[in-house]
């Protein structure tokens, strides 16, 4: 071919509608070949052969996209509930969620063997940008604090279930401490320094507990460092209906404590018949924000919100925290590691570790002492000194003067109330 045809030539580009397309689509569907369909309806083999093979597409002219609508907006509600519940998720804990979806719903046709990037996530931030507010890594006032006091408010005001907080046995808290089996035989607590109280990072189990507002405990969780399952053996010393699950460090992970959550805590709401829904605090590290265990709670009835909304929506370094159960607890196990050491004269393994947890959580851990916990649970109490003071409001303006329109001593009573600043009530009754 010459250069003058070359450059008079000009690419044919076939034009069809949206609505062929559609119809080429349903027809190949029904059993029509591709090249008869796309001859019938004038649509390019190619093409019909793309939308053919991805049909989540639902017509949509451009480049395929890995999820559908839902899948996307799944997405998208679950990193702005957990903004407005107190916890900022992460881009690359987006990332990670999207690749868990993948893993868990494989794709068809081009993207059935595709791996996912941070391009991906320009893409879904240029499709959905509101999504951007709700991380932590990605929010344009990330470098203005937000005071205790406003971040405790915030949660407050998107809290759909506040008259859950009437009942106490439909709230419950979750905490953990980390043990380890070192040569110093020491608890240990993200807190501290690991160099010093353990030998090997692998040397960790960690144990979880869940308590109610009520003074109830729910069944505990041990993790075991180990890759993959763990041993028969092991497993046959954990106590009946306790949780157990194992990660490489010991530690608790995305998958240990969604089973823990959604399968050993539910066990025991239902075995216990706690009706439905229920509150369960939890802090904002990665384990406790997946999309998996937002996805499954939801499903259950469990409504996660943050325990120190404050820690989380200020990007503060999160460290356990030290409370009346598990400093509690730490005692009570060091003294059974004592004992342990006098009468049989040798290291605590990890299939003797339930052997010392067990007789700690039935004999030592009582109502009144989970009951004193909550009393030091900042967030919690503020939440209650909150509530009251909107019900002693609309006590008020049912009264017959408040609605003549005339202002009355209850009225100005009421808004001094309001005005009063309730974290430091908070803190002058944690200090008596």
């Amino acid at each position: 071919m010459s250069e003058e045809n070359k450059a008079t030539k000009v690419r044919k580009i076939r034009q069809y509608s949206k609505e062929n397309l559609l119809k080429a689509v349903e027809a190949v569907g029904h059993g029509m070949s591709l090249i008869k369909a796309a001859k019938q309806f004038g649509v390019p083999r190619t093409t019909l052969t793309s939308y053919h093979e991805d049909r989540d597409r639902k017509g949509k002219m451009g480049p395929t996209l890995t999820f559908t609508d839902d899948e996307e907006q799944l997405m998208v509600n679950w990193t702005r509930d957990m903004r407005q519940k107190g916890m900022l998720c992460k881009s690359s804990e987006l990332l990670e969620a999207a690749r868990w979806m993948l893993d868990t719903y494989p794709r068809q046709g081009k993207h059935k063997d595709r791996t996912l990037s941070r391009s991906w996530c320009k893409g879904f931030y240029r499709r959905h940008p509101q999504v951007t507010s709700y991380l932590q890594d990605m929010r344009e006032d990330q470098l203005e604090p937000t005071s205790q006091q406003q971040c405790y408010e915030s949660v407050f005001q998107q809290l759909d279930c506040l008259e859950l907080f009437k009942n106490g046995s439909r709230v419950f808290k979750y905490t953990e401490i980390r043990f380890g089996l070192g040569s110093n035989f020491y608890n240990y607590l993200a807190s501290s320094s690991s160099s010093g109280n353990v030998s090997h990072k692998a040397d960790l189990i960690t144990t979880g507990f869940i308590s109610s507002a009520k003074g109830r405990l729910a069944f505990p969780m041990i993790v075991y460092p180990h890759d993959g399952t763990i041993p028969l053996d092991l497993a046959a010393t954990v106590p009946l209906f306790y949780g157990y699950g194992s990660s490489p460090n010991g530690i608790s992970t995305n998958e240990t404590f969604c089973n823990f959550v959604t399968k050993v805590f539910y066990k025991y709401l239902m075995l216990n018949k706690v009706p439905l829904p229920v509150i369960l605090f939890v802090d904002g590290t990665k384990p406790n924000i997946s999309l998996e265990l937002w996805h499954a709670c939801k499903a259950l009835g469990i409504s996660l919100v943050a325990q120190n909304p404050d820690e989380s929506l200020n990007n503060k370094k999160h460290f356990l925290p030290n409370t009346v159960l598990t400093s509690h607890v730490m005692t009570k196990l060091r003294e059974a590691l004592m004992q342990w050491m006098e009468i049989n004269g040798c290291r605590i393994t990890e299939s003797n570790y339930a052997e010392l947890l067990q007789p700690v959580v039935h004999n030592s851990i009582t109502d009144d002492l989970i009951l004193a916990d909550w009393k030091k649970f900042r967030f919690y109490q503020w939440i209650i000194r909150r509530t009251l003071r909107i019900e002693d409001i609309e006590f008020v303006s049912a009264d017959p003067a408040a609605i003549e329109g005339d202002t009355t001593e209850a009225d100005e009573e009421a808004a001094a109330i309001m005005a009063e600043p309730i974290l430091g009530e908070v803190e002058s009754a944690d200090s008596s």
